[in-house]
């Protein structure tokens, strides 16, 4: 069985410290890497320990789970997807998928 998760929400005083330290990690960031990473990872072990789905407003290193920010130590392109020859035989078959255009985060640590 799955368990209810909460909602984060000004009045809960749990949702309101997940907040603090969301906040104190973005403005950090700039002077101490290493010290917003460590906000980030509280909030995070916090809110599974809270039962409380966080909004994921911001961008994490699958690998090294520091903040992304891009052009400080991101970096951010879109992937273009080639579009099939108007002569392809295949057309019916490819219009199913769909070929869309992707955001790719690469971190520079």
């Amino acid at each position: 069985m799955k368990k209810n998760r909460q909602q984060r929400s000004s009045k809960n005083p749990r949702a309101k410290r997940l907040n603090f330290l969301l906040e104190c990690a973005f403005k950090i960031f700039p002077k101490s890497p290493k010290l917003a990473h460590f906000y980030l990872n509280s909030c995070t072990n916090l809110a599974e320990s809270y039962e409380i789905d966080l909004e994921r407003n911001f961008k994490t290193c699958g690998y090294c789970n520091n903040l992304l920010i891009p052009a400080q130590n991101a970096q951010v392109r879109v992937v273009i997807r080639k579009q099939l020859p108007k002569d392809c035989f295949f057309k019916e078959k490819v219009r199913r998928k769909e070929y869309k255009n992707f955001v790719v985060w690469t971190c520079k640590v």
